[in-house]
């Protein structure tokens, strides 16, 4: 899985990229790729190679000391034309986005406001994705590091909620492909059978099965959604747990679940659909998590 991963990052344009901004900076932060690269690079590690929603952007989360260092680099960077974000720089000829993170500039944990920004934005959970992320050094452009499908879950299931409030469902089919490598309907992914094992071998796993009915696609997405609160400190945990509680009903999230490019997958309506939704929220509020 590590080395499908590894070569699909060196032939994307993270090399390219990274290249660039470490030309251009050569103390620059830890990189962890999230977004829509971070999403393909997994596509393909977990054994799939049909093609998922294209974008032309790149997300940069930067692991940075403080402030002066995330400046340092972004005063040296040209601003892409037109973004509202303020946190998105053109490298390499790419359309880059730059999200700082880390203690000592989320204020409140879990936000940060980028200069020259006067808004905060969300970087929730983004200290243990990085803890939990895999390394891998791409090309001659040094070590980046991409969360795990564990991780990629945790910040779609934020970004879902804290965008759903606005009426933007945009991360709910990035959520649906997380559960699809996990059920893997086709069967052809190499991932979903170490899911299986684990709902099978363990008795977690074997808990979430009798939890679903013995069904087991819900069972597989209800130990993901598990997995994923359970990445995140004590604190972090109980503000998911919380927030997800007091979120939209079950079928707010089974709708934003549809996803065309998904081989094999529900289509919208779909009940099983509404038994994933279900067994997220199950999982995300549940006191044992």
């Amino acid at each position: 899985m590590n080395t499908a991963a590894e070569g699909f990052l060196q032939k994307s344009v993270v090399a390219a990229v990274l290249r660039e901004l470490r030309s251009i900076y050569p103390d620059l932060p830890q990189v962890m790729i999230v977004g829509a690269i971070c999403r393909d690079a997994l596509h393909h590690a977990c054994g799939h190679d049909f093609a998922l929603r294209r974008t032309d952007d790149l997300d940069i989360a930067l692991a940075v000391n403080d402030w002066a260092h995330y400046r340092s680099l972004t005063h040296r960077l040209e601003p892409v034309a037109g973004s509202t974000s303020r946190i998105r720089f053109l490298v390499a000829g790419m359309p880059v986005d730059l999200m700082p993170f880390g203690e000592n500039v989320e204020q409140p944990d879990g936000e940060v406001t980028p200069a020259p920004r006067q808004d905060a934005m969300s970087v929730f959970g983004f200290q243990d994705v990085w803890k939990d992320s895999t390394a891998f050094d791409v090309a001659d452009a040094g070590t980046v590091r991409l969360p795990t499908v564990t991780g990629y879950t945790l910040l779609k299931l934020r970004a879902w909620l804290d965008r759903i409030e606005h009426h933007n469902d945009k991360d709910g089919p990035d959520l649906a492909c997380a559960m699809y490598w996990c059920v893997d309907p086709r069967s052809e992914g190499t991932f979903s059978s170490l899911v299986r094992d684990r709902l099978y071998d363990t008795e977690a796993g074997q808990a979430h099965l009798m939890a679903c009915e013995f069904d087991e696609a819900t069972a597989a997405v209800r130990q993901l959604a598990t997995d994923a609160i359970g990445l995140l400190s004590p604190g972090r945990r109980a503000v998911l747990r919380r927030d997800w509680a007091t979120g939209p009903e079950d079928a707010v999230l089974a709708g934003s679940l549809a996803n065309t490019q998904l081989l094999g997958w529900p289509r919208y309506g779909d009940e099983q659909l509404r038994r994933f939704a279900a067994a997220v929220r199950q999982a995300l509020t549940e006191q044992s998590s």
